[in-house]
């Protein structure tokens, strides 16, 4: 009673504010994800959610707001959601019925659950009267009172606008995202028969039981065993890079997989955002050297490294890695921020120190260097070179020190202050910086 202020003044936030703002925004981020990804398919709808503080239950509030914004995108911004909303609806319908079986049985997940899964299956996807009537009866109704206003409140509106969805959406995404919530897992015949065009539309009963192999089940972790996953997979990944690249881009393919999906629950985990840019950053390389912007995948990297950054900006090693990306992107002054509030975090940071001074050396932002630039380049040196004796690092790096007397530092002197003289203004400008270029 003495919070109901308070989270009535949020709740009304959340409805007057956030959701129409995201709303508004959805069909944009659609269209940044098909550049980056070439698909609408692989949008990670509860990930941006959560990322805006929206609970999955309110997507058909954003919905509704979606109807008062025009964008080219509009239409499959508005199937992608309702899509989500069929997949989650179709697997709370399905543990419904598992537990309420699992109750009478009393045993574990065997054969009579596996023929209970395929029956639910056929009412969901199937063409017969019984399964159009089962969506009619059972799945609209479970919609419209677990999303308000995802379809019309009059039940006969709610089921002729599900109609008309369904006779266009695509059907095999829905079927996809439920297996995965589920961990469903099927034969390969099933797969073909799915590229067979309109066959969940014409099936009276696509599916049987021998097709699903396994029958598994989810546990909320908050994506701990998946980032273990990701992580496992991304170091199996590097041992293969060099003598077999086939198994290393498919190993950082399922890691980059793992790591985004405990992103779905915990969106600002540094960890897996960190992880999850290092795995695409390593796919990257495994096709070209030269790092480049206009690869899909550095462009994801560098949005999951400003994610990271967001969710903790004194993390000293996150923002040398976003620094080191932008390093090789030719980023030179955005990296040179993310440098010096790497070493205002850590100004001991050996990895900051050596690649800040390798920036200083060789970048060529101004025509003409000067004894100033040199000096300020050893400098870093020198410091990273005294930081790595303190901390027993036995590299050698003299001839880097040497090099740097003839370097050919050009970024603006004015620019830079040592990292303990940087004021907080300097900082929050820095922050700022990475605020409006981050992801979504």
């Amino acid at each position: 009673e003495v919070h109901r202020g308070e989270i009535i003044e949020a709740t009304d936030f959340l409805h007057d504010q956030v959701i129409p703002a995201f709303a508004k925004e959805l069909p944009s981020q659609l269209a940044s994800w098909y550049v980056l990804d070439g698909r609408l398919d692989t949008f990670r709808t509860a990930e941006h959610l959560h990322s805006s503080g929206i609970n999955l239950r309110k997507m058909g509030l954003v919905l509704h707001h979606m109807t008062t914004f025009q964008h080219p995108l509009l239409q499959e911004a508005v199937h992608l959601l309702l899509s989500e909303i069929c997949a989650r609806s179709m697997k709370a319908l399905l543990r419904t019925q598992l537990r309420e079986r699992q109750q009478v049985l009393r045993v574990p997940l065997q054969q009579p659950y596996h023929q209970l899964t395929v029956e639910f299956l056929n009412k969901v996807f199937g063409s017969s009267e019984a399964a159009q009537r089962y969506r009619r009866e059972v799945l609209v109704p479970r919609i419209c009172a677990h999303f308000e206003r995802a379809l019309p409140i009059a039940l006969e509106e709610a089921v002729q606008s599900f109609e008309e969805f369904w006779n266009i959406c695509n059907l095999v995404w829905i079927f996809h995202r439920l297996t995965k919530m589920m961990s469903l897992r099927f034969s390969s015949d099933i797969f073909d028969d799915l590229r067979e065009p309109n066959f969940l539309r014409e099936a009276k009963e696509p599916f049987r039981a021998i097709s699903l192999i396994e029958l598994g089940h989810r546990i909320k972790d908050m994506g701990l065993i998946s980032i273990a996953q990701g992580y496992i997979l991304m170091n199996s990944g590097l041992a293969h890079r060099i003598k077999r690249k086939d198994i290393a881009q498919r190993h950082f393919e399922l890691a980059i997989e793992k790591l985004e999906d405990s992103l779905t629950s915990n969106p600002n985990n540094k960890v897996s955002l960190c992880l999850c840019a290092d795995a695409l950053r390593r796919l990257a390389s495994l096709r070209t050297r030269k790092v480049s912007e206009d690869d899909p995948n550095i462009m994801r990297a560098l949005d999951y490294y400003r994610r990271a950054v967001r969710a903790d900006p004194t993390d000293s090693s996150t923002l040398r890695a976003l620094g080191g990306l932008l390093r090789k992107c030719n980023r030179l002054k955005e990296a040179e921020d993310a440098y010096l509030l790497s070493l205002e975090q850590d100004p001991n940071n050996v990895q900051s120190l050596h690649e800040y001074a390798l920036l200083l050396q060789f970048a060529n932002v101004h025509k003409h260097e000067s004894e100033h630039e040199r000096s300020y380049a050893k400098r870093f040196f020198n410091r990273f070179k005294a930081v790595q004796s303190m901390t027993g690092h036995v590299e050698n790096v003299s001839v880097l020190v040497k090099r740097s007397d003839s370097g050919n530092s050009q970024i603006s002197s004015e620019r830079r202050s040592p990292p303990h003289k940087r004021s907080k203004s300097s900082s929050s400008s820095v922050v700022s910086i990475h605020h409006s270029s981050g992801g979504s």
